[in-house]
């Protein structure tokens, strides 16, 4: 929780079907890219209400003021390197009004501390189709692979990043 110019930031983890906040996530991703990437909106639903229960992937929202403004998902066992699975960092997004005001590198941050705080991982992972993004959250870049799901190939860009 963090008050500046008498607004209040909160990152939490979503861990319960809230109706509305599913509607909004499953709307956002589903605009952003899932509808190019061939899914229904009811098979991002599906996902996305997946992620608000206790099992993985994790979803951890930023709230501002109580509104929720963005999201960003944490899950485990999808990309193994030397035989270990780290976290995977996906699924990031701000609401278009929120962006360019810091909340997508405060969302990052707070989970990048948060495990820190709850596990043992030295580094975690995080993907992305579109250039220098997580460049600018401070990530390290490791290479190019091609993602295969429900059909369609795309080239993403994969980074570290460093816990410990």
């Amino acid at each position: 929780m963090c008050k500046g110019s008498g607004m209040m930031v909160e990152v939490k983890r979503i861990n319960y079907v809230d109706l509305d906040i599913l509607e909004k996530i499953t709307t956002w991703l589903y605009e952003f890219e899932g509808k190019e990437k061939g899914y229904s909106y009811d098979e991002v639903k599906s996902f996305m209400k997946t992620g608000m229960s206790n099992d993985y992937p994790y979803t951890y929202g930023i709230f501002l003021d109580n509104k929720f403004i963005g999201m960003c998902q944490v899950s485990y066992g999808i990309l193994e390197i030397g035989g270990v699975y780290y976290p995977w960092f996906m699924n990031m997004y701000i609401d278009k009004d929120y962006r360019g005001k810091g909340y997508c590198r405060r969302l990052f941050n707070e989970i990048k501390n948060i495990l820190r705080e709850t596990t043992d991982f030295t580094m975690a992972i995080a993907s992305s189709e579109y250039d220098d993004f997580l460049d600018r959250l401070d990530c390290f870049y490791l290479c190019d692979v091609e993602m295969k799901l429900n059909g369609k190939t795309t080239k993403e860009k994969i980074y570290r990043i460093v816990l410990r």
